[in-house]
């Protein structure tokens, strides 16, 4: 990233810390880019944190990344805890004075103003943060729950760890009970009309897929995971 001084042109060094796909290891994730970031002295200016799952843990949120350094660079969105991606709106917050005017000026070189429209909803949603936030919480434990239960009647051919939070899991296929990956998938989806996230889409092994419970009505997913149970039964 570079920035402009009265000086000259000058690089300022930041490091990403890519947000985990679910809240569970946030505080892990945040407490180790603190103390990285208390071990790298000045060879890096800012270090940015995706919190966008933060919200969703079920234990309460550690406050934000920014609170603990000047330093550091908080990331948010109202895409992922509140539902609202069509809003395309976020925040970035530092309390690096000269930060905060150099991501003002990029946004007004970029877009110049958001939808005042899209603005205006996502001020209403955030004004009633105290009641929106319990209702998504609760329909969220609700949906892990029934996840989890059906997964505890799986483990003769599914393996997985159960999310700390958050709407997405990552079930692994048992080797030696599933070896035909290929046509779990294609089963799951034409025959049953059931989609999960491959695992290669993660860069990790095929046995992993991403199964996410947070959109579908309740008995819709109640039926995606019966239809897990029943493809499994037809390739193993």
């Amino acid at each position: 990233m570079s920035l402009s001084a009265a000086g000259g042109p000058q690089r300022h060094r930041f490091e990403s810390e890519a947000g985990p796909l679910g809240p569970a290891p946030h505080a892990q994730a945040q407490a180790s880019a603190a103390a990285e970031l208390r071990r790298s002295g000045r060879a890096v200016d800012s270090r940015y944190v995706d919190e966008t799952y933060r919200e969703m843990s079920r234990d309460t949120p550690l406050p934000i990344a920014a609170n603990w350094s000047d330093r550091a660079i908080s990331v948010s969105s109202l895409s992922k805890t509140y539902g609202l991606p069509g809003l395309r709106l976020g925040w970035i917050v530092t309390r690096n004075a000269e930060l905060q005017e150099r991501f003002l000026a990029a946004k007004e070189q970029i877009v110049i103003c958001g939808s005042t429209i899209d603005e205006e909803a996502a001020r209403q949603v955030l004004a009633r943060r105290d009641e929106h936030l319990p209702r998504i919480l609760t329909e969220i434990e609700e949906r892990a729950g029934i996840v989890s239960d059906r997964m505890a009647d799986q483990s003769d051919w599914l393996e997985w760890v159960a999310p700390g939070g958050g709407v997405v899991c990552l079930p692994r296929l048992r080797a030696g009970v599933i070896d035909d990956v290929d046509g779990f998938y294609r089963t799951l989806n034409d025959e049953h009309g059931t989609f999960v996230g491959e695992g290669h889409w993660f860069d990790t092994d095929r046995r992993h897929f991403r199964l996410g419970f947070g959109w579908p009505p309740v008995e819709e997913l109640r039926a995606g995971l019966v239809a897990l149970r029943a493809t499994a039964d037809a390739v193993s």
